[in-house]
């Protein structure tokens, strides 16, 4: 897991978070005057300077206001921001309040948050922020870790016909390292992804969007995301307003909303940061804005696993490898990988954060003996802290000895009599030896 102190990120160069605002907007990097060291609301958060996402606004019959100059219509901003010690995204609560710009003398306070803040009015966007922060996490640490620059990119990935440019070979490093080509995201499609939250906080402070199990109520802030990204980008097929896309936004903020990480699980790794969502009111009542609050310093739990192999007559396997994972798909990242020794035995000290003593995971062999046929299931680790917490006292997957037979890893587990033209025939007899 990653623990990540959000201070600023190089692949952001112009830009550490989107926010929407309606008016003349400043930019934030938000300073918090009584700061939460890692985890907590602060106090208040200054905006201090603003950078024009697109100029102009854009036309949206589902944002009325009763000022003129806002009504079916929004515009687009980004912001410099700080919230604590970390640099987050943030978005604005309203679609119709204008940000008046005095040079880094803005002050937001009396943060609240958006789970009873003004009835709950903003409470039913909370996993759509959710997910979007968590790319957003997940997306600087990539970058911080890849090692990959605009001046080397072209020598780590030497006649790689897939890495075409700088972005191209961090998504190739964040795809071998099992996070997935598309979990890195540039700052533009963190920009174009920013429509989705900001979609929500608008339709939330109009009333519109209330209940995130409501149809309906979804298909506004999909129809506005929409509108949003259109602005910003050329129209495709995929992202014209009609009821077809719509309803396929509809369909994709219902997964999100779900679990707030889109079902992903590499952005599990970094959504447990995100303990709230604040919103913060400026002292001359103009525009509200919304952001996370993160807990950089969550405790890392632990807990560990162990496997006993053997072959079909009980004598101890070594050489066997396996790796945990977080889902049962068993898919992506794994969270700890292991070797059985020259007594069949295995173990990994698997870590989680947060502060839940339990936690389940799934193993799965990965490569078997040589000689050997592999196990392709996948079998069930519900971990506990206070139970397995050293290697002595570490959970036994699959309650006993976990066998291998000889033969090929390619050897089939159905075996059929087929004709010269692969049609089953029979009946047929078999015997084995």
């Amino acid at each position: 897991m990653h623990k990540i102190k959000q201070n600023g990120r190089r692949w952001l160069s112009g830009l550490l978070a989107v926010i929407m605002l309606a008016g003349l907007i400043p930019a934030s990097r938000l300073t918090a005057s009584a700061a939460a060291g890692g985890g907590g609301a602060p106090e208040s958060i200054q905006m201090q300077k603003a950078t024009f996402a697109d100029a102009g606004s854009f036309y949206d019959p589902n944002l009325p206001s009763a000022t003129a100059a806002y009504n079916q219509k929004a515009l687009m901003r980004v912001f410099y921001m700080e919230v604590g010690e970390n640099v987050v995204p943030g978005f604005c609560a309203n679609h119709d309040l204008h940000v008046n710009y005095t040079p880094h003398a803005m002050t937001w306070s009396n943060g609240e948050s958006i789970q009873t803040a003004q009835g709950s009015k903003y409470a039913a966007g909370y996993n759509i922020f959710k997910w979007y922060v968590a790319k957003y996490l997940r997306s600087n640490y990539i970058q911080d870790t890849c090692g990959i620059t605009e001046k080397n990119w072209k020598d780590k990935y030497p006649g790689n016909p897939k890495v075409r440019n700088y972005e191209n070979a961090v998504q190739q490093w964040a795809d071998e390292n099992g996070y997935g080509w598309y979990a890195y995201s540039s700052e533009w499609t963190i920009q174009l992804d920013a429509a989705f939250p900001q979609a929500a906080a608008w339709q939330s402070g109009i009333g519109n969007f209330t209940d995130p199990s409501n149809e309906s109520q979804l298909a506004l802030v999909a129809e506005t995301y929409l509108r949003a990204y259109n602005h910003m980008y050329v129209p495709d097929d995929n992202h014209e307003v009609n009821p077809a896309n719509i309803q396929r936004y509809v369909e994709f903020l219902k997964k999100i909303i779900a679990t707030g990480d889109g079902g992903e699980a590499s952005l599990q790794e970094f959504a447990y940061q995100i303990v709230d969502f604040y919103i913060y009111y400026p002292t001359n009542k103009t525009q509200p804005i919304i952001v996370p609050i993160l807990d950089t310093k969550a405790e890392n739990v632990s807990a560990w696993l162990k496997v006993q192999k053997v072959d079909q007559d009980g004598k101890p396997l070594a050489g066997a490898k396996f790796s945990v994972y977080a889902s049962e798909s068993c898919t992506g990242r794994p969270v700890a990988t292991f070797e059985t020794d020259a007594n069949g035995n295995g173990s990994a000290e698997v870590r989680w954060d947060g502060s839940s003593a339990t936690k389940t995971f799934w193993v799965k062999e990965t490569q078997a003996p040589d000689g050997y046929r592999g196990s392709k299931e996948a079998y069930e680790a519900p971990l506990n802290a206070n139970i397995h917490k050293d290697e002595a006292s570490a959970y036994l997957v699959r309650s006993g000895p976990w066998k291998n037979t000889t033969g090929s890893n390619d050897t089939p587990d159905i075996i059929k009599k087929v004709d010269e033209n692969g049609n089953g025939i029979g009946p047929g007899t078999f015997h084995f030896s």
